[in-house]
């Protein structure tokens, strides 16, 4: 769902400053792809939101975007927020101990601690 604040487009909780038309586009296509490089244009039809234009990504920008608007995925995640907020989250080595146990083929053979690290940034 969008709403308006002044300029600004808040669509799936992101706000975007641009916004058009369809119309506007077809109009000035080049212009828009331009500006979208820079952020996300919100495409709309009678006001109301249809599409994003993106400016350019890679294949893993493309990959994120595709989960991302899942609904199935929406769903997994929904459903883990609310479980988190009512306390039966799990300690995050006890995650990563149940993925490798289900898993072990997805993991390298190093020590834990290194895998560790390289997954919190420590």
């Amino acid at each position: 769902m969008a709403s308006r604040k002044g300029n600004r487009v808040s669509f799936g909780g992101e706000e975007i400053e641009t916004s058009a038309s369809i119309a506007a586009v077809r109009a000035k296509f080049d212009e828009y792809l331009k500006a979208s490089a820079a952020e996300p244009v919100l495409l709309t039809h009678r006001g109301k939101p249809v599409a994003v234009l993106y400016g350019s990504f890679d294949k893993d920008d493309l990959e994120r975007l595709r989960v991302a608007c899942d609904p199935q995925f929406q769903k997994i995640v929904a459903d883990a927020e609310r479980r988190f907020r009512q306390g039966r989250g799990i300690p995050h080595d006890e995650f990563w101990a149940r993925v490798e146990q289900k898993h072990p083929d997805a993991f390298d053979k190093k020590p834990k601690t290194q895998r560790k690290q390289r997954r919190t940034g420590s």
